[in-house]
């Protein structure tokens, strides 16, 4: 009977060990998973912000200079809030974005919603990235502010559609008009 015990006790302590060293590897391949998914959110983040900045400053600068911050465009009051907003709707209707050609300064983007779709290995994992654009004080550049200035923020939401869960990353670039605002 003892024997019997032992041989029970010593099967336990194995099939834990064993499930304990299964687990282990399964926590490591889901960590490798995410820090692999959180580097492809943040280099769509890049492609996406380069898109972006690739467009005019505002509208009135894109093939003239502007005398007067009221000569560019007001960004609209629109829900600052990246995770709470419904990024497709205002009261104008849906964004235009990129892919819809009616896009050609920074501040169209504010709301708008990127899909991008990245393969790895046959797969396609898809990605959404939503903007946000405000104008920044001149002075303290962490200061989002509701009136027209020199420069501009764009912040990027990205994440996942494809799996559960996902890692949300953030990026800001903060835009200048340069020598198209005279003021």
């Amino acid at each position: 009977m003892p024997q019997t015990l032992i041989a029970i006790l010593s099967m336990v302590v194995t099939t834990l060990f064993a499930f304990n060293q299964h687990r282990n590897v399964l926590t490591t391949r889901l960590g490798m998973i995410r820090e692999e998914m959180a580097v492809r959110s943040t280099s769509v983040a890049v492609d996406v912000q380069e898109e972006i900045g690739s467009m005019a400053f505002d509208e009135s600068t894109l093939d003239k200079s502007v005398l007067h911050s009221s000569d560019l465009t007001q960004i609209s009051a629109y829900d600052a809030d990246l995770s709470t907003q419904d990024p497709n709707y205002t009261e104008l209707g849906v964004r235009p974005t990129l892919e819809s050609g009616g896009a050609n300064d920074l501040d169209d983007f504010d709301g708008a919603v990127l899909d991008r779709i990245r393969v790895r290995e046959d797969r396609q994992i898809r990605f959404r990235a939503e903007a946000r654009v405000r104008y920044v004080d001149e002075i303290d550049r962490t200061s989002e502010v509701s009136y027209q200035t020199k420069l501009k923020k764009v912040t990027l939401k990205v994440y996942s559609t494809s799996i559960a869960h996902p890692d949300t990353i953030y990026i800001s670039q903060i835009y200048s008009c340069g020598s198209k605002c005279e003021w």
